[in-house]
């Protein structure tokens, strides 16, 4: 009595679906990666073959992607790595471009693998084992590339290097595609709005002075004065804020006095001082939303009324400063942070396409989101 065919699915190789289909083993390899000496028909007989007897192609994929590399080809995994910083995917900035990204995501027949990096100064960063077998085509840097060197990492590592790198923050160093918002003219928007109002005397936080992106919003800010015919030098009040100001996850504290940091609390006390000091200042001007609420607080804490003693504009249009109905008061540089997202995949996707990596810099525009955090400069 003959016995029903079985087949052993974990040890199924391409001879045994050659000697089906009747064709050569390097036919079926061919076919299995696309190989355009292959007919269209033949392809689709073996790819239907190759399912019926249940062939995983992924168990073979190691050993066809070390062929394919010795012959100069690279295997398409039809997967992406999204690296992050550990603690800033809940982060409102982060996650809607997280949103655009995953939006975009799928729209494509490509997965989404997530590199969360630890938020430490440690020198190295340990890649995940995928990135180490080569099984990424192309990877997407959201938020504080420099974190562990992890983009010198990328470009030395002999495995990673010739993937395509799209960075959706900053570009800073060479051989990655960048996708980032015009913040240079979202700061020239912001400050020439407090210009009409007729403010002179702003306080402005520089940021980290090294980094490009920080570079071009002072550029911006600058610009706006100059097209007023005003000397920026002889109004502009450069301030650093405390780093942990930086964080929106805690924006609501009821006493913005009892800060957890001395560094804190030591600033605040140098700003009510510096404010006491200098009259002629009558706007602000923080790096983004989540500092800006905290110096409404503070202000507020003070006896001070926003706009009527102080104008306040934030940045990325990201954290609500609500008001009783709910409504957010804040005006803010709106960042279009889900259109970078879906930018930043359809870049990848291309490059992925065209098998090579590319330099680009692709900048989106921002707008001013008029609120009620700004008036007219009172009188002095």
């Amino acid at each position: 009595m003959n016995q029903p065919f079985q087949i052993d699915h974990q040890s199924l190789t391409l001879q045994d679906i050659a000697e089906r289909c009747g064709v050569s083993k390097s036919t079926v390899s061919r076919a299995m990666v696309n190989d355009p000496r292959i007919n269209a028909a033949t392809r689709e007989r073996v790819l239907a073959v190759a399912a019926e007897m249940g062939y995983n192609p992924s168990q073979n994929a190691a050993a066809r992607r070390l062929a394919l590399r010795g012959r100069g080809r690279d295997l398409l995994n039809h997967q992406i790595a999204l690296c992050i910083r550990a603690d800033m995917y809940t982060i409102n900035y982060f996650s809607r471009m997280f949103k655009g990204i995953v939006d975009a995501m799928a729209q494509t027949d490509f997965s989404l693998l997530l590199m969360l990096v630890a938020p430490t100064d440690a020198p190295t960063v340990t890649f995940p084992m995928a990135f180490e077998r080569g099984e990424i085509d192309g990877i997407l840097l959201c938020a504080d590339i420099h974190i562990a060197n992890l983009p010198e990492r990328l470009q030395q590592h002999p495995v990673l290097r010739s993937c395509p790198v799209v960075g959706t923050t900053t570009k800073e160093f060479r051989n990655i595609t960048a996708v980032l918002a015009d913040e240079g003219q979202g700061a020239y928007l912001a400050t020439k709005h407090l210009l009409e109002l007729g403010h002179r005397h702003v306080i402005h936080h520089l940021g980290h002075a090294e980094q490009e992106n920080y570079q071009k919003r002072l550029a911006g800010v600058y610009r706006a004065y100059a097209e007023m015919k005003l000397d920026a030098g002889a109004y502009l009040h450069l301030m650093p804020f405390p780093g942990e100001w930086l964080d929106p996850h805690d924006l609501f504290s009821d006493n913005p006095f009892a800060e957890s940091t001395s560094e804190a609390r030591r600033f605040i006390a140098h700003l009510l001082g510096y404010l006491q000091d200098h009259p002629e200042i009558t706007a602000l001007l923080p790096l983004n939303d989540a500092i800006a609420i905290r110096l409404w607080r503070v202000l507020q804490r003070a006896g001070y009324r926003i706009p009527d003693d102080y104008s306040i504009i934030g940045f990325d249009d990201t954290d609500p400063m609500p008001d009783l109905a709910g409504r957010n008061l804040l005006t803010s540089v709106h960042l279009p942070l889900e259109e970078i997202g879906r930018e930043a995949v359809r870049l990848i996707m291309h490059q992925i396409a065209a098998r090579q990596k590319e330099q680009v810099e692709v900048v989106l525009p921002t707008e001013l989101i008029l609120r009620r955090s700004t008036g007219s400069a009172r009188a002095q």
